[in-house]
C-alpha cells in the first residue's frame, strides 16, 4: 500500500495504556448523556492487549493495518479474525476477545457504549474480572490529553 493513502496519525497525541510500551489511546469524545466513549487505539506490530470484556455494544473500524481478534466466547477462540482497512464491526456487548495488531501494526476506530456502570471489564488468565473500566476512565484521559494541549 503507498504511504499516500495510509492513515497519518502523526499529529494525534497519543497515550500509551497503562502497563504496555506498544499500545496507545486518544479518546475522542466522552457523552456522559450517551453513556457512550469514542477513541482511536494503535497497536505496535505485533503488540496484543489483554484479554477482556466489552460489557455494552461496541462498534470498531479499522483505519490502517490489520486488526487481529480472537473471540473468547465464540466458537474457536484459537483463531483469529483478520480485519483489514474499511472493515467495520459491530456487537451488541457481552463479547469477550483479545486483540493484537499485525506485523505493521494497527489503528482502529472504537466507540463503546457503557451498561450498568462498566465499558469493559479486563480479564485475569482465568477469564474472570481483574478490572472494570468506566466512562471515568476515559474522562480522565480526555481531561490529560486536554491538559497536554493547553499547554
Amino acid at each position: 500500500m503507498s504511504d499516500a493513502y495510509r492513515f497519518d496519525d502523526r499529529d494525534i497525541d497519543w497515550a500509551l495504556f497503562a502497563g504496555f510500551d506498544d499500545l496507545w489511546y486518544h479518546v475522542l469524545n466522552v457523552d456522559h448523556d450517551a453513556q457512550t466513549v469514542d477513541m482511536l487505539m494503535k497497536f505496535a506490530p505485533r503488540a496484543r492487549c489483554v484479554p477482556h470484556n466489552h460489557v455494552g455494544p461496541t462498534k470498531t473500524l479499522v483505519l490502517d493495518g490489520e486488526h487481529h481478534v480472537w473471540h473468547l466466547n465464540g466458537p474457536d477462540p484459537e483463531t483469529a479474525k483478520v480485519k483489514r482497512p474499511g472493515t467495520f464491526s459491530a456487537n451488541d456487548g457481552d463479547e469477550a476477545h483479545l486483540e493484537a495488531g499485525s506485523p505493521e501494526g494497527a489503528v482502529i476506530l472504537l466507540m463503546m457504549r457503557q451498561v450498568d456502570g462498566r465499558v469493559y471489564d479486563l480479564l485475569d488468565d482465568d477469564g474472570q474480572v481483574a478490572r472494570t473500566i468506566t466512562l471515568a476512565d476515559f474522562q480522565r484521559g480526555l481531561d490529560k490529553q486536554q491538559a497536554r494541549a493547553a499547554a
